[in-house]
């Protein structure tokens, strides 16, 4: 691939800046209740920074050697050599503790003489252009994730300045990725404050402390059951309305993502839909973690039969509703049964007993609710722009850009 280099750098394959790697990981069989090594999950670095939590990291059967070479030290970096398109080749830089992870074989492990080098590598991977390399040189079979060799990644172009430009330049990077990862975490504070203001209200909806009446969901709204109509008839795609499915209602906005497909006319008479405001959609069918998401619906919308579309009845606030269910996803889940696995049927669903105060009580709540996403809303937008900031910085950056003044360009 082409690479324009600006004046006073120089354009390295990455298999000579390397002094060791890229080398893959291993994968032997885990087991939650095994007692052998840890291993990271590749979901440990596709947020292009390491996470280390629970839902990342995995108990292997087996116990790794002492001085098998698959552990991992602080300053290795990470690249994940087969994910989807989007994902391929994304970098992280581990700072775990030493020799206490291994990694798996869908990632490559490189190591460099300094932490410099690391740094302004792992950004120019992440950065525009090393997205571009990854998605040209990553190959796969139609329906498989693409891989990246060690090979073709030993062939990447890195543009490198001298060594006190490179440690410069990836500290004005850090600064705006800084910026960047406080606006995301505000937006999560942002949905704390929701549950807990929900919680320190009504409860937990689980063990109902304050003793509110319970009630069947079905008492609280009109329960729908999404549908799809026929493949076979073409006539019932097109763009007349949203058809929305469970990844659309996975949100942190409350709100449903926009969908990408639509149902025509025709097919909006033999599908589901949900009125425009007032309704919440929830998961009843998929893998056990989608089951109980709930989004609010902020337009009218068709849906899917792994959808349920639950409308509040006169006397119940939409905006508790909704949240009754997301800090109570788990009483959803709950109604899977083991002759219907992986599912929630619309009889289960419409029996889900929840607790119910009064009306003045949920309004009061909705008020808050309202607030609360007034605030969420801002947080979102300021996180956009330091998005932006930070992507405009790291193409600046690497093409030279962020020179000092005065410096040859």
């Amino acid at each position: 691939m082409n690479l324009r280099i600006p004046q006073g750098w120089q354009a390295v394959p990455l298999g000579e800046l390397a002094i060791e790697g890229p080398t893959n990981g291993y994968s032997p069989q885990s087991d939650p209740n095994g007692q052998g090594s840890l291993s990271l999950k590749l979901s440990a670095t596709t947020q292009q920074r390491l996470i280390l939590n629970e839902e990342t990291i995995k108990r292997l059967r087996e116990e790794i050697a002492p001085d098998a070479s698959v552990w991992l030290r602080p300053g290795d970096l990470l690249v994940q050599r087969s994910n989807t398109a989007e994902l391929v080749g994304t970098a992280a830089i581990f700072d775990g503790p030493p020799n206490t992870y291994i990694y798996p074989d869908l990632m490559m492990r490189l190591r460099f003489g300094d932490e410099a080098t690391t740094r302004w590598v792992w950004r120019y991977m992440n950065s525009a252009a090393g997205r571009r390399f990854f998605r040209v040189m990553a190959a796969g079979a139609a329906g498989s994730m693409p891989k990246i060799s060690g090979a073709k990644l030993r062939t990447m172009l890195i543009p490198v300045p001298p060594l006190p430009e490179q440690r410069r330049i990836a500290d004005i990077l850090d600064k705006a990725d800084a910026i960047r990862r406080k606006r995301k975490e505000a937006i999560t504070l942002t949905e704390d404050l929701l549950r807990s203001a929900f919680l320190e209200m009504f409860g937990d909806p689980l063990t109902n402390p304050k003793g509110w009446q319970v009630e069947p969901l079905a008492k609280l709204g009109r329960i729908t059951t999404g549908n799809t109509p026929s493949r076979a008839v073409d006539e019932y795609f097109g763009d007349n309305i949203e058809w929305i499915k469970s990844d659309n209602i996975n949100t942190p906005s409350h709100y449903l993502t926009r969908a990408t497909e639509g149902l025509s006319a025709q097919g909006r008479t033999v599908g589901r839909t949900a009125p425009a405001r007032s309704t919440l959609m929830t998961c009843i069918a998929g893998s056990p973690d989608c089951i109980g998401n709930v989004a609010l619906a902020d337009r009218e919308v068709a849906f899917n039969q792994q959808i349920n579309a639950v409308t509040p009845h006169d006397g119940v606030d939409h905006r508790f509703l909704y949240v009754l269910l997301l800090v109570g996803k788990h009483l959803v889940q709950a109604a899977s049964t083991n002759s219907m696995k992986g599912m929630v049927s619309k009889g289960k669903l419409a029996e889900v007993r929840v607790p119910v105060p009064p009306l003045r009580a949920q309004r009061r709540f909705g008020e808050t609710f309202d607030r609360v996403l007034r605030i969420g809303q801002r947080q979102e937008s300021a996180f956009h722009d330091a998005e932006l900031l930070f992507a405009a910085t790291v193409q600046r950056a690497f093409s030279g850009q962020l020179m000092r003044a005065g410096d040859p360009c």
